[in-house]
Parts: C-alpha cells; sequence; structure tokens
C-alpha cells in the first residue's frame, strides 16, 4: 500500500458503500488498499499516529513534568508533546509509579460513553425509543417458566450435570482453603472437621433417640436407662463423645 497518497471521490464513494454494507474496516482496507489506520481517519477523522524515532531520550525536566502531571493528563497529550511512543511513556509511568486519578478516570469514561452515544446516533446504530427486537417475546423466560421447561431432558441433564461439578470444584477449593492451609473462607460452605466413621457414630446416636447438646456437639442426653445401647456408646467414647441423663 502506497503512503500518502490522496483520497479519490471514487474511493469515498466505494468506502461509504462497503461501510454501510456492514464490511468489517480491515476487509475494506484490502479491497480499497488502504491501511485500517487511515479508514478511521477518513470515517471517523481520528488522527493518524506518526512513527517516533527510538532511543529518544527525555531530559530531566521532562520526567519531572510527566510525573506532576500523569495523573490527569491523557496518554496521547503527553506523547504528542514530548514525541514518546506508547511503550516509553508507560515505562516512564513504571518506573515512577504513576497512575490515574479516580476522578480522571472516571471522567474519560464518561466522555467515551457519550462519544459511543453520540456517534450510534449519527451513524444510525443506535436502536430508537420503543424499538423491540423480533421474536423477543417468544424467546424470554414466561411466568412460572423454568430450565426444566425450556430445555430437553438431555440438555437440563447436561445442564445439571455441569452445576454439580462447579458447585464441587468452589467447595473443594474453599474447603482446602479454609481447614488445610489455615486461610480464611470465602464460601458461607459448611464444612466438616471430623471423620466419616464419628459422623456415622453420631449419626446412628440420633437414630437411637440420644439427644444431641445444642451447645457441645460432642456431648448426649438419653431420656431414660431402659433405651441405651452399650456397643454403640462405647465406639463414640472412642471419638470423645460424653452421655449423661436428661433430667
Amino acid at each position: 500500500m502506497s503512503k500518502n497518497r490522496i483520497w479519490s471521490q471514487d474511493e469515498i464513494k466505494e468506502l461509504h458503500r462497503l461501510k454501510n454494507l456492514g464490511l468489517p474496516l480491515c476487509e475494506i482496507a484490502v479491497r480499497i488498499g488502504r491501511s485500517c489506520k487511515s479508514l478511521e481517519h477518513k470515517l471517523y477523522g481520528k488522527p493518524i499516529p506518526r512513527v517516533t524515532p527510538r532511543n529518544r531520550d527525555l531530559t530531566e525536566k521532562e520526567i519531572v513534568w510527566i510525573i506532576n502531571h500523569f495523573k490527569h493528563t491523557r496518554n496521547e497529550e503527553i506523547m504528542r508533546k514530548f514525541g514518546i511512543s506508547h511503550s516509553m511513556l508507560h515505562r516512564i509511568a513504571r518506573e515512577n509509579g504513576l497512575s490515574k486519578t479516580r476522578q480522571f478516570m472516571r471522567k474519560t469514561q464518561d466522555a467515551a460513553q457519550q462519544a459511543a452515544a453520540e456517534s450510534h446516533k449519527k451513524n444510525g446504530t443506535y436502536p430508537p425509543k420503543g424499538y423491540i427486537i423480533p421474536n423477543a417475546s417468544k424467546n424470554r423466560f414466561q411466568p412460572g417458566q423454568s430450565n426444566r421447561d425450556r430445555l430437553s431432558p438431555k440438555k437440563y441433564a447436561e445442564c445439571q450435570k455441569k452445576r454439580q461439578a462447579s458447585w464441587r470444584e468452589t467447595y473443594d477449593k474453599d474447603r482446602r482453603r479454609t481447614l488445610v492451609w489455615g486461610f480464611e473462607q470465602r464460601t458461607k460452605f459448611r464444612f466438616v472437621k471430623q471423620s466419616k466413621s464419628k459422623i456415622s457414630v453420631r449419626y446412628n446416636l440420633r437414630k437411637k433417640g440420644y439427644i444431641e447438646c445444642p451447645e457441645d456437639h460432642n456431648l448426649y442426653f438419653y431420656p431414660t436407662e431402659e433405651m441405651r445401647h452399650p456397643k454403640i456408646e462405647e465406639n463414640a467414647i472412642r471419638h470423645g463423645i460424653k452421655f449423661k441423663p436428661a433430667i
């Protein structure tokens, strides 16, 4: 592609025709024989950045100016002022620990949103007020409808399988984080810090009518002497469980 070639009227008409057809800029650039930067400059008036020479050494005064003004100045303005590249500006900011302020970032984001809205309205790509997406009422969830009603049995089974796998992965990660490494728990899962045999013993005690103490889970009450089971109690005592009569 030749550089600094003047746009002809035929090229401009062809550019707008292809853009109205919805073709991407990269494909339009190949058809017309121009660069994407040149197309953006012609369509949106964006400036074409110049290639800056390498090994540009800044003076101490220039670096001090960048340090004092970096937090509330656009990078393009700094690059244009001193004739440096994007990577060099980022290197200077990284070496000196520079960053933008929250107020500047919020102001920049608001300006970008406003520019995008104006561009949509200008090019006709912004949906008008009251625009209804075709077939939207058919595809959206109806009142009282769930995934089971919308999906086929096979798709619903696959969805449930993925949900269970995701739940198990999250549970195992946080359990290792909390019980093995001793970090603060991130989820609200209830991790059991006891062996499976002790869990089985506690389940059998409740099944046989023993009452678990709310304050101490290793203490169980038995209402009467007749309902006691010596073998189960002997096995429970090995796991540190105590027994008292219910008063």
